[in-house]
């Protein structure tokens, strides 16, 4: 735990210091290319109306907004966790922790729009849309899917690798990970669903973005073979799963204080989720069966990996164990 509670410090001092000093963010009045009909004034000095550009407009104040929260970081941890494992360097994994959490925000900006989960809070404070307005939120969320891959393209690795960490992300984000899950978590709402496709969802729209943190961050070290890669990326799918699935119930049992956002909205949503489906004891015990194949997982690496072990401590009331666990329910 303690060197989870070192990695989070460490981001959040990096995240800070990317927002207030990247040039990424800022934008030039490009005046040299501008043209004025005969005897017309340059006014671009005095006009009001260039609110869109400069330093802090209110794009750049919502994709600051969103980013500065109370979040726990998990996807940050996992990259810095499985990145030290590896020996990559801590300045790549910056980078990498900033793009994990930015591609997690940007699914959270969606999620809290009236046409998706229609949530006001997140984190303690107001959900972007509501802050600002929904233009401008999901121009936030755009601009952020696009600076993600700026930044990986500056890494400080053999291009090989880069590139290969473009791909990761890309791939496990995009129409066959995160955004098909967030489509069929939005299709749930009008069918009926069993488990088997709800898990399909959660391992979609949350254990393929884990993944994705947890294999970047392994490119960005010392090669290993593609034996360890499938083990990385079938462990972590899982604990994603079991991550979606403590989420839900921390829904059900959770004020809105403690949660950050609005509680019951589940339900109040009518979302189909794990406990409404099978009840909080068998959501409880599917998720310890999901992060004991973990840890199981896990000890098959042919190096150590204890690092990521850590990350299990973010589960509440769950004892770690190598023990072979007994399915509550097997998917139809």
């Amino acid at each position: 735990m303690k060197n989870l509670l070192k990695f989070k410090e460490r981001f959040e001092d990096k995240l800070r210091h990317y927002l207030e000093n990247t040039e990424d963010l800022k934008v030039k009045v490009p005046n040299d290319i501008f043209a004025y009909p005969p005897h017309y004034k340059n006014d671009l000095e005095s006009t009001k109306t260039l609110h869109c550009v400069g330093d802090k407009n209110n794009l750049i104040k919502a994709i600051e907004y969103t980013l500065i929260s109370k979040a726990k970081r998990l996807r940050p941890l996992i990259v810095y966790s499985a990145g030290m494992a590896l020996e990559a360097p801590l300045e790549v994994l910056d980078k990498i922790a900033i793009c994990a959490e930015m591609t997690h925000v940007i699914s959270l900006i969606y999620d809290d729009l009236p046409s998706f989960d229609n949530d006001d809070m997140r984190h303690g404070k107001q959900s972007c849309h509501i802050a600002f307005t929904e233009s401008t939120a999901i121009l936030a969320a755009y601009s952020m899917t696009y600076l993600t891959f700026e930044i990986l393209s500056t890494l400080d690795l053999p291009a090989s690798k880069i590139i290969k960490i473009i791909q990761t992300l890309s791939s496990l984000t995009g129409s066959k990970g995160l955004a098909l899950g967030e489509f069929f978590d939005l299709e749930s709402f009008s069918e009926t669903i069993n488990i088997s496709e709800l898990q399909f969802t959660y391992y979609l729209k949350t254990a393929k973005l884990f993944a994705a943190c947890a294999l970047m961050a392994s490119y960005a070290g010392k090669d290993i073979s593609e034996n360890d890669l499938q083990i990385i990326e079938k462990s972590i799918l899982k604990m994603g799963i079991a991550f979606q699935i403590q989420d839900d119930l921390r829904n059900y049992s959770e004020t809105a204080e403690s949660l950050g956002k609005s509680p019951n909205s589940d339900i109040l949503n009518q979302k189909p989720t794990i406990p409404g489906l099978l009840g909080v004891e068998a959501a409880y015990l599917m998720r310890d069966q999901l992060l004991g194949d973990f840890l199981t997982l896990l000890s098959g690496l042919s190096f150590d990996f204890s690092s990521l072990r850590e990350i299990i401590t973010y589960f509440d009331n769950f004892k770690p164990t190598l023990e072979s666990y007994t399915p509550v329910i097997r998917p139809s």
